[in-house]
């Protein structure tokens, strides 16, 4: 709900292993919340990605997702875990500290409630 009502209608998540209990779990609970969501304004998009829930996996993934060009960016990524949360948010610093990817228009940190 966070992400959507922030805007967010170009979302990509990153799913854990699906071979355990908490990755499947994580991954039915996200996508049918954003299917609920989507009824509300069609334009919404939700694309999946694989990894593991492990730094390495999120890297992998920050090169698909950043690699092609900005206009098919997701405007938020949620994730898994904290792991592949962290490398997400590191590979975009990195990033726009070097001057490879242009500013994003709008980023939205994640808020602590």
């Amino acid at each position: 709900d966070h992400l959507f009502e922030l805007g967010h209608r170009h979302i990509a998540y990153i799913a854990g292993p699906q071979n355990t209990m908490a990755g499947r779990a994580r991954l039915l609970g996200f996508e049918g919340r954003v299917r609920e969501l989507a009824r509300q304004d069609p334009t919404t998009r939700l694309k999946r990605h694989q990894g593991q829930f492990d730094y390495q996996s999120g890297e992998d993934i920050a090169r698909q997702i950043f690699g092609g060009p900005v206009e098919t960016w997701p405007t938020a990524i949620a994730t898994a875990s904290d792991q592949l949360a962290i490398d997400q948010h590191l590979r975009l610093h990195r990033g726009l500290l070097q001057g490879h990817l242009p500013p994003p228009a709008t980023l939205s940190p994640p808020r602590v409630r």
